[in-house]
């Protein structure tokens, strides 16, 4: 698999907080987005997952925000969670 230098170049900015410069930084990513987490072996959504199910019953509702493409909430998912529902300020990841 060839190497995504391209997402982690646009993330180079990380300390504003302009949304419009967010929104338009994960539109331009949707597309590559999940082979790239792949690629940087990203196992938040994987540990996020265990952690909530210690804590968290499999009946809850859960609201993940900044959802992305949905890795947490397949994760979640996997681990018996029905009820989950994401928010992104990327349509496009969405």
């Amino acid at each position: 698999m060839e190497k995504n230098t391209n997402i982690g170049s646009k993330w180079a900015n990380l300390k504003t907080t302009d949304s419009t410069y967010w929104k338009k930084v994960y539109n331009q990513s949707a597309t590559n987005y999940d082979s790239y987490m792949e690629e940087c072996n990203y196992q938040a959504p994987k540990s996020g997952a265990k952690i909530l199910e210690r804590f968290v019953p499999k009946e809850s509702k859960i609201l993940d925000v900044a959802c992305g493409t949905g890795l947490t909430g397949l994760a979640l998912r996997a681990k018996g969670y029905d009820t989950i529902v994401g928010l992104d300020i990327s349509d496009l990841m969405l």
